[in-house]
């Protein structure tokens, strides 16, 4: 009798510890899906999360089955005024869509063209302090200089027939520059 019953607080215990952000992952759907995932992810278990307040996401389609979405911090990065990109202009460099999750930024460019810069937007970046401009109805991406080389983000590899399989890699190194790790998408 006590062994069952000491089987039973383990299976209650492994249920309980159980993530329950895990249960917000969707394995259907496309690009913004992914990020959406990686984003859950990021902020529940990669401690890059308190190195920055504002990151970016860089989506990468390494082929047919994977698709890979980078998260790097970039509190040292602002927006600059240009003259060519307005409110309401098409821009391919501008990010168009954003999250905020616990009061941190996350901002991409969406993978559906074309790409145009909203005031909404504009307000966001100039809210987390992430523009620098007295004129935002002008707006162009610049990004700063010295970016530290060692400065390390999260790269994200799923499988576009499953976006809960997936693989997290942290580094310093861009995605392509290193060996991507391996990712059954056969398996359902």
């Amino acid at each position: 009798m006590k062994a069952s019953n000491s089987i039973l607080i383990i299976f209650i215990l492994l249920i309980c510890s159980c993530s329950p952000w895990k249960q917000l992952l969707v394995s259907k759907g496309g690009t913004n899906e992914a990020i959406e995932n990686a984003i859950t992810d990021f902020m529940n278990t990669c401690y890059l999360r308190n190195d920055d307040s504002i990151f970016s996401i860089r989506i990468y389609i390494d082929n047919k089955d994977i698709l890979g979405v980078s998260i790097f911090g970039r509190n040292e990065y602002k927006h600059f005024p240009g003259s060519n990109d307005k409110i309401g202009s098409y821009s391919k460099g501008i990010p168009n869509k954003y999250m905020i999750v616990d009061g941190k930024l996350f901002y991409w460019k969406s993978d559906t063209l074309p790409h145009i810069i909203t005031r909404e937007m504009v307000d966001v970046l100039q809210k987390y302090n992430h523009i620098d401009s007295m004129n935002v109805d002008s707006f162009v991406a610049i990004p700063a200089s010295g970016i530290s080389e060692k400065k390390k983000g999260a790269d994200y590899y799923f499988c576009k027939n499953n976006l809960k399989n997936y693989k997290k890699v942290v580094t310093n190194k861009a995605m392509g520059w290193y060996k991507q790790p391996k990712l059954d998408c056969d398996k359902k």
